[in-house]
């Protein structure tokens, strides 16, 4: 054990004082442990044995990802960019469960139990004390149908002509229903709305801009498939809406383990290709001071072990 015989003799000495027993006979010609002591000794081999075994548990738990993950995400970024995510996240790694919700409301992280909250705000944030790992940033974009564009034909004309023309408007928390859009070079411009349809859902504001039913301001993202279609067409192409930050929030115990660590790699690395696609589609000019959506915008949250990347 590369100790002293004196300080061995003494800390077993000091061992049997704490435990009131004998646990070794010994003499200046003879040495021998107690039958008690033999009892002891094996109860603290297997003490340490089961010690081992706790230690080889957590080491090769934090190897490879396995476990429970709680993913919450507005509805329509759950059912078009998560959905598919997680399904081949899951076949790389099978010691994975997910619970995926989709919620629009803000969600409270720690109350609710949740691992990975995704959200998508302009801004300015709010301050949290939560973590936040930033996935994209983007701008919502003005399309609608070519039926409303050949019925309102000034919509080809004017930024102003909104106010006057159908338009589609998500929900809104304040209660009033307003645009704010920024220009390279025209500035930033509030237009009030009185929208035809108020939704949450991102699929029912499609429907009816397909429809003819009014204007709509969609993130990119969302209505990319209508674009190529020609069901949609862009509008005012120059225009924006606000920046809109996509981004994790967690809390710091819970950004740990290698499930959420391989799980965050795979979103951002989803997002970076989505934004180089996005950027092939819409080449057009952003706001004045709108961030580049280059890769270097979004580092990617990189696992610590070797584990395979589903989406390569």
């Amino acid at each position: 054990m590369g100790s002293s015989k004196s300080l061995l003799s003494r800390r077993v000495a000091e061992l049997e004082n704490r435990l009131g027993i004998r646990l070794l006979n010994r003499s200046s010609r003879h040495f021998s442990v107690t039958a008690l002591g033999e009892r002891y000794a094996e109860q603290c081999a297997r003490m340490l044995e089961q010690a081992d075994l706790a230690e080889h548990l957590v080491a090769d738990s934090l190897a490879y990802p396995r476990g429970r993950l709680v993913v919450c995400a507005p509805v329509a970024m759950s059912e078009i960019v998560l959905a598919p995510l997680v399904a081949e996240f899951l076949k790389s790694y099978p010691d994975v469960h997910i619970e995926l919700l989709a919620i629009n409301r803000d969600v409270d992280v720690i109350e609710e139990g949740i691992d990975i909250a995704i959200r998508a705000k302009p801004l300015p944030l709010a301050d949290s004390d939560l973590h936040m790992h930033t996935l994209d940033r983007r701008h919502d974009i003005l399309v609608a149908s070519p039926q409303l564009i050949e019925r309102h034909p000034e919509l080809t004309v004017s930024i102003d002509s909104l106010k006057k023309v159908p338009t589609l408007s998500r929900l809104s928390n304040a209660g009033s229903h307003s645009w704010i859009l920024e220009h390279a070079t025209e500035g930033r411009k509030r237009i009030d709305l009185q929208p035809r349809l108020i939704s949450s859902n991102f699929a029912a504001l499609i429907c009816a801009a397909i429809e003819g039913i009014g204007v709509a301001l969609l993130p990119q993202l969302v209505c990319k498939e209508s674009l190529a279609s020609g069901k949609l067409q862009r509008i005012f192409s120059g225009w924006y809406s606000q920046e809109v930050l996509v981004h994790a929030l967690f809390a710091s115990s819970r950004g740990t383990s290698p499930a959420f660590r391989a799980f965050m790699d795979c979103l951002s690395k989803h997002f970076e290709q989505s934004s180089a696609v996005l950027d092939l589609a819409f080449p057009t000019e952003k706001p004045r001071g709108s961030a580049s959506n280059s890769s270097q915008q979004f580092p990617t949250y990189h696992t610590q072990s070797s584990t395979p990347n589903p989406l390569k």
